[in-house]
C-alpha cells in the first residue's frame, strides 16, 4: 500500500513491503548520482573506477595525492582509500589519484 519504494529494471514501481521480500534473496545496488545523472557511486558491485568518477576524481584531486607529489592526473591510476578487499566502496569519497610511484 502507498507510494512505490523502488523501481525495477525494466521501469516497474513497487512498493516498500515488496522491496524488502526481492531483497532477501537479490543484491542491491546504491547508486549516487552526480549533478548531470552520472553515477558517482556504485557501491561495492564494481570494483573498477568507471570513466565518469574518473572524470570526477581528476577534478577534485588534480593530480597525485601522495603528499609532496606533483604528479599530473594523466600520470594517475585511480585508487581506493579503503581498498575494495577490505570492504571499500567504489565511490568518490573513497578514491584518490596516485601516480605509479605511490
Amino acid at each position: 500500500a502507498g507510494p512505490g519504494a523502488a523501481t525495477l529494471g525494466f521501469g516497474a514501481t513497487i512498493s516498500a513491503a515488496r522491496a524488502r521480500w526481492l531483497a532477501c534473496d537479490g543484491g542491491i545496488t546504491r547508486i549516487v548520482l552526480g549533478p548531470e545523472g552520472q553515477p558517482l557511486d556504485v557501491g561495492r558491485t564494481h570494483r573498477v573506477v568507471p570513466r565518469h568518477l574518473r572524470r570526477a576524481v581528476e577534478a577534485r584531486d588534480g593530480g597525485c595525492v601522495f603528499a609532496g607529489c606533483h604528479a599530473p592526473a594523466h600520470w594517475c591510476d585511480v585508487h581506493h582509500l579503503v581498498h575494495w578487499a577490505d570492504g571499500g566502496e567504489t565511490s568518490l569519497e573513497n578514491s584518490g589519484l596516485l601516480c605509479e610511484r605511490h
